[in-house]
């Protein structure tokens, strides 16, 4: 405890300067009073005693500083001293300190930029509790099938307790006419269990879910934040107000977290209601049973996956398997057993695989990106070392004064550091702007699975990845230049501060930065070449027919009163209108 008091006194102290002075002051005077009071007691007289209690003490004043350079406040002077020497430094040169900053804010904001995306596609984990511990429920045997009857679920519910498994729910997708405040539009919809988001482990922004009581039996909705901020203008009065979704009137009960955009991956989760109303907004010919719905679960934290599937397989089998609800397992074909899958990261699309078709493109992309980072931090590592053999008299000065070395590099890297910080910050407008530029240049098709994911992610690696970009950066691209630049003699680099300064070790410095940068260069020149010679060939590829003014169109009726025969009645009519119109 006494080791942690003082750690935690120290730290203290560094914010409170008055407060440890007037300790240390407390304590000098304390300890002279003792010494004085010794004097007195061998029988020196008053005056005499505290005179030789000081005599004693020695320099008060060196003994107070001796104190304050032991403390954790001696390192916070010397940083606000080097970080105010630097400001000073960088101000007298405004636009070599603007040049530098913007070099690095492009450099740093489009690789900040890309990483974003790479990161979002590839690595981002589902904004639950726990992603790590959600599954999906398969059947696996000749073919996988992903999706169980509503009655299989119902009935796995009902089993019992699944050892390793904490909790079951499940879900559908569809698409309804609602009606909002500001919408009337067709709307993709989750039909969700009644436990689906506590299984989750996701508590709502506002509100409640589904979950909660009765909420679950009711006409009950919750919305995206996205779908509160767009049509709701992020009212809390949105809570309790009633949407159309189809022809029956649900009331919003909750606000899902920011973030969150379904299970799916590329996700559009925007409005879930209670699979219980399932019927009201999209119904099934063959009956509610029959519904198809996904099952997920959430396992318990360090359980293995194939355990938890034995577990789950072996509860489908005695109460499903022999009740007729055999379909799926059907599908399956021979062998077919349960298994689970992680989907930490979402479940993908069964119709195309983001993470896989992207994968390539986004880390080829990411290592241009990076080159170019290196490229700007090699020009301003460049700058730099211009700048500090310019200033070759202001370091022989403070060497001939006393400075060591050592101080010199500290405060040249002080500046670097405040350079790379800027570049950094502003590096991160940078990406976000690029990213909504990237976003509004998406063509409709990309747009869909790829638009929530051209955003800036403000995740912590995100944000971690900026600020060690900026940080490594700095250290590595400024050390040599600090180097370089204090490496000086006193009396000579006075002698000869008015003498070129584009000769010797300087210059051969200098010159391998300028290779780094050619070669570098030449590098991304190369991979942007490829890279425009690829998207050139698809476009040129032949197709096996005449492909210029042809249009793809595309008639999405999920979720209309079009179906079955009143859907191909529908294609022929458009077909048939089509026909007669002239061009």
């Amino acid at each position: 405890m006494a080791f942690i008091d003082a750690i935690r006194y120290r730290i203290r102290s560094a914010f409170r300067r008055k407060e440890f002075d007037r300790d240390i002051d407390e304590e000098l005077a304390f300890h002279v009073e003792l010494d004085a009071a010794e004097q007195r007691r061998r029988g020196l007289a008053e005056h005499a005693a505290y005179q030789a209690a000081h005599r004693a003490a020695g320099n008060l004043s060196s003994l107070k500083e001796e104190l304050r350079s032991m403390s954790i406040l001696r390192i916070v002077d010397i940083a606000r001293q080097d970080t105010r020497y630097a400001i000073r430094a960088l101000s007298r040169s405004p636009i070599f300190t603007l040049v530098t900053i913007l070099t690095l804010a492009l450099g740093i904001g489009a690789t900040t930029a890309i990483f974003s995306l790479l990161y979002s596609v590839l690595f981002a984990e589902l904004p639950v509790r726990h992603a790590g511990d959600l599954v999906q429920v398969q059947l696996a045997g000749q073919r996988t099938v992903d999706q169980f009857r509503l009655a299989d679920f119902r009935q796995l519910q009902r089993g019992g307790p699944v050892p390793g498994v904490a909790d079951i729910a499940a879900f559908t997708q569809t698409v309804s006419h609602v009606q909002a405040a500001q919408l009337d539009d067709y709307v993709g919809v989750d039909l969700v269990s009644e436990n689906y988001f506590t299984t989750l482990g996701m508590p709502p922004e506002r509100g409640q879910t589904t979950d909660n009581g009765e909420a679950s039996r009711t006409m009950t909705a919750v919305i995206s934040d996205e779908f509160w901020r767009r049509f709701f203008g992020r009212n809390p009065g949105a809570i309790g107000q009633t949407i159309s979704v189809e022809t029956s009137l649900f009331t919003i009960v909750g606000v899902a977290p920011p973030g969150f955009n379904g299970l799916g991956f590329p996700g559009r989760f925007e409005l879930a209601i209670p699979l219980e109303a399932a019927a009201l907004v999209a119904s099934n010919r063959s009956g509610e049973d029959d519904r198809m719905v996904t099952i997920v679960a959430r396992i318990q934290s360090g359980e293995p996956l194939d355990r938890a599937g034995q577990a789950l397989d072996r509860l489908f089998r005695a109460c499903c398997a022999g009740s007729g609800l055999t379909g799926p397992m059907a599908a399956a074909g021979s062998g077919a057993h349960v298994r689970v899958r992680s989907i930490a990261q979402g479940i993908p699309s069964a119709k195309e695989d983001i993470r896989q078709e992207y994968r390539r493109i986004l880390i080829l992309i990411m290592c241009g990106a990076a080159s170019l980072l290196i490229i700007m931090c090699v020009n301003v590592a460049n700058l730099l070392l211009s700048r500090a053999v310019m200033r070759r008299r202001e370091f022989g000065v403070r060497l001939a004064l006393g400075a060591s070395r050592w101080r010199l590099v500290r405060q040249f890297l002080v500046e670097s550091g405040l350079l790379m910080g800027s570049g950094g910050l502003l590096g991160l407008a940078v990406a976000a702007v690029a990213l909504r530029s990237l976003s509004a240049q998406l063509s409709s098709e990309t747009a869909v699975p790829l638009g929530p994911l051209v955003a800036l992610n403000t995740s912590a690696p995100v944000l971690f990845f900026a600020a060690a970009a900026s940080l490594l950066t700095g250290l590595l691209f400024g050390v040599a230049p600090a180097l370089r630049g204090t490496a000086i003699d006193p009396s000579r680099s006075l002698r000869d501060a008015n003498r070129s300064h584009g000769r010797g070790p300087d210059r051969a410095v200098r010159k391998g930065f300028v290779t780094i940068q050619f070669v570098l260069s030449l590098v991304l020149l190369i991979l942007a070449g490829q890279f425009a010679r690829s998207l050139h060939n698809l476009r040129g590829d032949d197709v096996g027919f005449d492909a210029s003014h042809v249009l793809a169109v595309q008639v999405d009726a999920r979720g209309t009163r079009y179906q079955d025969q009143r859907l191909d009645n529908l294609y022929d009519l458009i077909v048939r209108v089509h026909a007669r119109c002239p061009g």
